[in-house]
C-alpha cells in the first residue's frame, strides 16, 4: 500500500539543539494510540519530539507530524542528556476519543542559594553573605488537543499545579497511614516531602497519577502511586505498589480493561458454582461448538473450525 508523509514541521517549530540533533532518532515511539474512526487513525508518540498520525484505512495513508509543546525550562538539560522522557511526560487519549491529552512535569532538587544581606546592618552583623535553602519540588502542566487533529497550534494549555498547592484530606486514615509510613511520624506530611515522577494522565478526567519511590539503600523499598486532581489541586488517593512484582518503571499504565470486569462476591464454593453456570457452549451452523459466552460481561467470542 503506498504511503506518504506530509511536511515534517517539528524541526521548525520545536527544533533540537545541535549537540544532540545528529544523535537522537528522528522519531522513537514511546507508545501507540488507537484513535479509530472511519479511517482507522493511529498515533505513534515520541515523548520528546511529537506525534505521527496516520489514517491507516485510507486509500493513500498520509502521516501527519504534530510536535509536542516546547519543553519547560527545567527540562532543557534533560533533553540534552537524552533522559527517558516518560520520567516527566505522558500522552494519552480521552476515553471518548475526542481529545489528545499531554502532561509534563518540571522537577527541581533542593539547593542552597547565597545572597548578599539586604541592608548594611545585616551585613555588619553577619560579616558574610546569607545562605538560604530552597526546597525541592515539582509542578505539572497539561495540554489538550481536539480530535480530529488540525495542526500544532491546536494544543491548548489546560491546568498547571505546583506540589505545595495540593491539598489533602486530613481525615482520610488510609492516606495518613501510608504517608506516615514514609516519614515514621504521626504528623501529617506534605507531598512536597516526597519526590515524584513518571506521570500517567487519566483517560477520564483531570487526574494525573505519579509514582513515589524511596531510596532502598538504607530502608526497605517502598513505592506509592499517587493520584492528583489537577483541576481542583487536591490529592484524590494513593496506593502502595507491590515492589516484589514491579521492577521496571513506570509500574502501571492506563487501560480500558476495567470496563469489562465485574466484581463477584460470595464464598469460594459459591463463586466456583456460579462460574460453571456462566460458561456455556454456543453453537453456530456448520461449525463445531467452540465458542464460549460468559453471561453478564456483554462479551462473546465465536470461532469456527
Amino acid at each position: 500500500m503506498p504511503m506518504s508523509l506530509e511536511e515534517l514541521v517539528r524541526d521548525k517549530l520545536v527544533p533540537l539543539p545541535d549537540d544532540v540533533a545528529d544523535e537522537v532518532p528522528y522519531h522513537k515511539t514511546s507508545k501507540t494510540l488507537a484513535i479509530g474512526g472511519e479511517r482507522g487513525t493511529v498515533a505513534w508518540v515520541d515523548l520528546w519530539r511529537g506525534i505521527l498520525f496516520c489514517d491507516v484505512l485510507g486509500e493513500r495513508p498520509v502521516f501527519q507530524d504534530i510536535p509536542l509543546p516546547m519543553p519547560a525550562r527545567g527540562n532543557w538539560d534533560r533533553l540534552l542528556r537524552r533522559c527517558e522522557p516518560n520520567y516527566i511526560r505522558d500522552v494519552d487519549i480521552s476515553r471518548h476519543k475526542d481529545t489528545i491529552k499531554y502532561v509534563e512535569m518540571e522537577i527541581w532538587p533542593q539547593r542552597k542559594q547565597t545572597k548578599a544581606p539586604d541592608n548594611y546592618l545585616d551585613w555588619v552583623r553577619c560579616k558574610s553573605n546569607i545562605t538560604q535553602v530552597i526546597p525541592g519540588g515539582w509542578k505539572a502542566r497539561t495540554w489538550i488537543m481536539p480530535i480530529p487533529v488540525g495542526s500544532y497550534t491546536d494544543w491548548q494549555p489546560d491546568y498547571e499545579v505546583e506540589v505545595q498547592d495540593i491539598t489533602m484530606d486530613t481525615s482520610d486514615l488510609n492516606q495518613k497511614n501510608l504517608l506516615s509510613k514514609l516519614t515514621g511520624s504521626n504528623a501529617m506530611p506534605t507531598l512536597q516531602n516526597f519526590p515524584m515522577a513518571y506521570p500517567t494522565i487519566s483517560m477520564d478526567d483531570d487526574i494525573v497519577y505519579f509514582v513515589y519511590s524511596n531510596n532502598p539503600r538504607h530502608v526497605e523499598r517502598f513505592e506509592l502511586v499517587i493520584a492528583v486532581d489537577l483541576r481542583n489541586k487536591t490529592l484524590q488517593g494513593l496506593a502502595e505498589v507491590d515492589v516484589q512484582k514491579c521492577i521496571i518503571m513506570p509500574v502501571f499504565c492506563t487501560s480500558e480493561i476495567c470496563r469489562y470486569l465485574r466484581k463477584s462476591t460470595g464464598t469460594p464454593e459459591e463463586l466456583k458454582k456460579s462460574e460453571k453456570e456462566a460458561v456455556k457452549l454456543t453453537y453456530k451452523e456448520d461449525c463445531k461448538p467452540t465458542a464460549v459466552h460468559v453471561k453478564g460481561t456483554g462479551l462473546q467470542k465465536v470461532t469456527c473450525e
